[in-house]
């Protein structure tokens, strides 16, 4: 748990950076917020990589964080939109392996399977338009595609019963939550002014406790 600590501590300064900026001018982005923003993710990232006690298979967790740390540099700091969500594309590839195991045909994997593809059809329904404008529409909505697999078999662990219960409740709520902020882009893309860095907010504050939540599916130094 003392691992959290700095990892609190980088989340409250950014976030205070964010909402200070969004006070001052409207807009909540600033350079300093989005450096201690990349430093949460390497942090947790070398946390799942540091040797840690207990059995079990970390090789797709640990990839899944070096392409996150690779998607916020190049989203965030970099800018560049298409290779953030190319590298993010990675990770939730990623996880889809990870979360595989114990796949079955039966029907409650199929009424997951129906809700995590309707989710994905509708949001990428839902912004389609302003994607089209920015010529965005194959690279968002593959992403949206993969996402809604992954937000399947995420939820689908919940009763395939492959791995502890405790690990299958943190990997169900982590990638619920990355989805949501997943979907949060493509929002953003289309809203203007002050409901777009409101979602920018909101989509900060969700988005690095759901990657303590996946970094905590594993036996790994955050698993409690």
């Amino acid at each position: 748990m003392l691992a959290l600590l700095p990892l609190f501590i980088l989340y409250v300064a950014y976030l205070t950076l964010d909402a200070r900026q969004y006070r001052r001018t409207g807009e909540y982005e600033n350079r300093p917020a989005r450096l201690l923003k990349l430093a949460s993710v390497v942090l947790l990232a070398l946390l799942v990589w540091w040797p840690a006690p207990g059995e079990g298979e970390l090789t797709l967790l640990r990839l899944a964080f070096v392409f996150t740390v690779l998607g916020d540099l190049f989203f965030s700091v970099l800018r560049r939109f298409v290779v953030g969500v190319a590298m993010f594309a990675v990770v939730q590839c990623a996880y889809i392996a990870r979360h595989a195991a114990g796949l079955r045909l039966a029907v409650d994997e199929a009424l997951i399977l129906t809700g995590a593809l309707a989710y994905g059809l509708l949001l990428f329904l839902a912004v389609r338009r302003g994607l089209a404008a920015k010529r965005l529409v194959w690279p968002v909505g593959l992403y949206i595609a993969v996402s809604a697999v992954s937000l399947w078999m995420a939820l689908a662990q919940l009763v395939r019963g492959a791995m502890p219960m405790e690990y299958a409740l943190r990997v169900a709520l982590g990638v619920s939550l990355l989805g949501l902020c997943d979907s949060t882009i493509p929002v953003r893309m289309v809203l203007q002014g002050r409901a777009r860095q409101r979602v920018g907010l909101a989509t900060w504050a969700v988005y690095v406790p759901a990657l303590v939540l996946l970094a905590a599916s594993g036996p790994t130094l955050l698993a409690w």
